[in-house]
């Protein structure tokens, strides 16, 4: 019955899976259409030879590009990546090799946006005198805002060398104000104005956090790659081979045959052969075992999911940001210091210029690194005088005053959820590390932070990537006019997401901190359009397999069990109402509790909910409820077998409900499984 029940319900996802690929190739024939028309001489995103060939002639106008071609550039690429980004979140073609492509132009696309900023750069410092903004005599910056990025430049103009002066005081520090970045920075007073040139420069997307090490997931363990039905079936084959090992075997004695020449021959018993794995091992009479195959199972289940525990671990350097646990948002800030390049020089009652040209033709970096080592701890019991308190904190804030302060204003765009921290890139380890940062401050009434390092190298902010787990409680509601909202109360925010076909909208969220998310309450994007833009937002729900790691006062279940419960939970939407049970918590990861009833749009008072208790081997409604003292799964009065959910509510309904339930819009059915999924509300609550 389970295989039959089970076998029927896989060719329901078959089904739903086919009908979304539908709306996706349909969609994709309507951009390719729209695309058409528009005829804005851009690339399709998806287009590989057309990609390329934009590729192509930006590379030949990338080195001698003016700021005003770079921002006109910067919004055409970011554009169409972005868009790639999208198709290959939800491929209209699935092919490896048209994947790979895809990447690749990608990658080629960030390759060269980084080029376009830098070689921008190059020009701008090339004609300081025409193309920068001259404060006063000695300096002069350059300050740019678009909607992608914000650059600015400042340069200390070199002058004539006066003749020395013994009486003149030392140059001020170097204190920048730079608003478009809502950054302030002072520099030490050992960093030499002469011949240089510093630029800050802050991007709103991040082409850096996804190419480290630590943000990439690990591989999945094997259950995960288990179907419900293989995971039964696997059950069944190891108890039987279990209790087929272990059966009495009667005793084989060589025996010994004469040959038809009289001479005695010692045959040996034949060796039985070993069982293949996907073979059901033949029935065995009864024996009473220490272990019963039942426990025995069990404990290969549990040794199976602390050994895929193990796996999942990232070994982490000292200093490194791991990017399982944190997550970077708000966009990436580049402080650097260059060599400024030989200017122009008047010729001929400045009709003419001329000027060196040095190789590369490129930015040329300034060595600048200060080294700064904080104060070991105290041991404890340690006694010291207030005088060496005192000398103790002046040397340190002496060597602190070697570095570079810096003060961000926090970006208003993202939610900030948890405490900030400051990270730099370090591009040897191709990773975010808190190794150079020094003297951290959270100014948190003010929105802003403050830290000191000693390098110049790429900014950014991170902070707890699961601020929002565990979920304290969840609802599933159908609505009247054939969609379903899924209402998800987490740690901070609680959120309502509105399904409808195969769209998602966040219709409302509470206990925002800002309005960061405001253009996009109420807008229908696709799952994964949607996961991406809450990410970026900081507002991440969507757990992965090795989240567990990181957050406490979780319930993992097992997930063959878990979802293939997502596909039946998504196919009774529609007609159902779905919350959460206290008890599901208090279970093991081999059983689920939540809670159900058959939602009536034309009755005030809805009847009370149902507990549900689902098993990998079966599904039945118990008599424990969420008032009961204890949790009991004893079934209800006279429940028959039913291997899920969805044939547990077909066979227990009334007409008109399994009517609803079997015209479900296969499209939003395969949308909600996918939301379901991937937020895993019956293991984080």
């Amino acid at each position: 019955m389970r295989d039959e029940q089970l076998d029927m319900i896989t060719t329901e996802m078959e089904l739903c899976e086919a009908a979304l690929d539908e709306v996706i190739q349909a969609a994709q024939a309507k951009e390719e259409w729209r695309q058409y028309l528009v005829c804005d001489g851009l690339p399709a995103p998806w287009d590989v030879p057309g990609m390329n060939t934009y590729i192509h002639l930006w590379e030949k106008e990338v080195y001698t590009v003016s700021s005003e071609r770079c921002k006109e550039r910067t919004t055409e690429a970011i554009n169409l990546l972005n868009q790639l980004d999208d198709i290959r979140e939800d491929p209209f073609d699935k092919s490896e090799r048209r994947r790979s492509d895809w990447a690749w132009v990608a990658s080629r696309f960030r390759e060269f946006q980084a080029l376009n900023l830098e070689y921008c750069t190059y020009r701008l410092l090339r004609d300081i005198k025409s193309k920068m903004n001259r404060i006063d005599i000695p300096t002069a910056d350059f300050r740019m805002q678009e909607e992608l990025f914000s650059l600015c430049l400042w340069v200390s103009i070199t002058l004539p060398t006066p003749t020395p002066n013994p009486r003149s005081v030392a140059k001020p520090r170097i204190k920048l104000t730079w608003p478009e970045l809502c950054v302030d920075i002072m520099f030490p007073q050992t960093l030499k104005r002469e011949m240089v040139a510093i630029r800050g420069m802050y991007t709103y997307y991040d082409h850096l956090t996804d190419t480290s090490e630590t943000f990439r997931a690990p591989p999945l363990p094997p259950y995960y790659l288990k179907t419900l039905s293989q995971a039964c079936q696997e059950e069944i084959f190891g108890k039987m081979k279990y209790k087929y090992d272990n059966r009495v075997k009667p005793k084989m004695e060589p025996v010994e045959v004469i040959q038809d020449d009289g001479t005695v021959v010692v045959m040996e018993p034949e060796v039985e052969p070993e069982l293949d794995e996907d073979v059901m091992a033949p029935h065995v009479p009864y024996r009473k075992l220490d272990v019963s195959p039942s426990v025995f199972h069990l404990n290969k289940m549990d040794n199976e999911l602390k050994e895929s525990l193990l796996q999942l671990e990232h070994e982490i350097p000292p200093g490194v940001l791991n990017l399982r646990k944190y997550t970077v948002i708000g966009g990436v800030y580049f402080l650097d210091l260059y060599y400024q390049p030989p200017q122009p020089q008047g010729m001929v009652s400045y009709e003419v210029f001329i000027s060196t040209l040095t190789e590369p033709y490129s930015l040329q970096t300034v060595p600048y690194v200060v080294k700064y080592d904080p104060p070991p701890p105290h041991e404890p019991g340690t006694r010291r005088t207030p005088e060496e308190i005192e000398e103790e904190l002046l040397q340190q804030e002496k060597e602190l005053d070697e570095l570079i302060l810096l003060e961000i204003t926090l970006p208003k765009h993202v939610y900030w959820l948890e405490p900030p921290m400051v990270v730099q890139w370090d591009y040897d380890l191709k990773a975010w590390t808190l190794n150079n940062v020094f003297d951290f401050k959270n100014i948190e009434e003010k929105g802003y932070v403050t830290f000191r390092t000693g390098i110049f190298r790429p900014i950014a902010i991170a902070t707890l990537k699961w601020s929002n787990l565990p979920y304290q409680a969840w609802e599933i509601r159908p609505e009247k006019d054939g969609t379903v909202t899924f209402q998800l109360s987490c740690a901070i925010l609680t959120l309502e997401f509105h399904v409808q076909q195969n769209t998602i909208c966040v219709k409302d969220i509470q206990s925002a901190p800002n309005d960061a998310f405001e253009p996009h309450l109420n807008v229908y994007y696709s799952f994964s359009k949607l996961r991406k833009i809450m990410r970026s937002i900081g507002i991440d729900v969507f757990p992965y397999f090795d989240t567990f790691l990181y957050v406490e006062g979780t319930c993992e279940k097992y997930w063959p069990m878990e979802n293939h419960l997502y596909f039946c939970m998504a196919y009774l939407s529609v007609v159902f109402n779905m919350t959460w049970s206290r008890w599901n918590m208090t279970l093991d990861y081999r059983a689920i509790v939540f809670q159900m009833r058959a939602y009536r749009f034309d009755r005030p008072k809805q009847a009370n909910f149902d507990t549900v208790l689902v098993r990998a081997q079966s599904t039945a409604y118990i008599e424990c409820t969420e008032v009961s003292q204890e949790f009991s799964d004893v079934p209800v009065e006279g429940m028959r077998f039913f291997a899920d959910l969805w044939h547990l509510v077909r066979s227990t309904s009334i007409k008109s409900l399994r009517s609803r339930i079997t015209s479900a819009d296969k499209t939003m059915v395969k949308t909600l499984y996918r939301l379901y999924k991937n937020v895993r509300f019956l293991s984080f609550s």
